[in-house]
């Protein structure tokens, strides 16, 4: 949860001061992180690399919207790394806004198997 944290707060920081594609990519992999605990604590044995994939046993796990958030989020990600464009102050925020909504849920999620052990942000 410590590097979950780390994450959204340097994503905040890259959106202060203009570094939107950094943001993106920070909220990105803050909700990617809590998937795959989320997923582990679920007692998921092969966590899939693939960012779909991923997207998809969070979803066989019951967590439908989450899933099409992170989808979302991964979309925004390969743009924000991959496009000749600079993503917006618009695209940050979201992605800050959508990554907390999953950390959040998905974390609750978590302490529902393992009480105490991660608290919430």
């Amino acid at each position: 949860m410590e590097k979950i944290r780390a994450l959204i707060k340097q994503a905040e920081k890259d959106l202060e001061v203009s570094c939107y594609d950094k943001s993106v990519s920070a909220s990105y992999f803050a909700a990617r992180m809590a998937a795959e605990i989320f997923l582990i604590n679920k007692e998921i044995k092969h966590l899939p690399r693939r960012d779909d994939k991923l997207a998809n046993t969070v979803l066989s796990q019951g967590m439908k919207e989450e899933a099409v958030k992170l989808l979302t989020l991964y979309g925004l990600r390969k743009k924000a790394d991959y496009s000749p464009h600079v993503s917006g102050e618009h695209n940050a925020k979201l992605c800050i806004n959508i990554s907390k909504q999953i950390i959040k849920s998905l974390t609750r999620g978590v302490l529902k198997l393992v009480p105490c052990k991660l608290p919430l942000l």
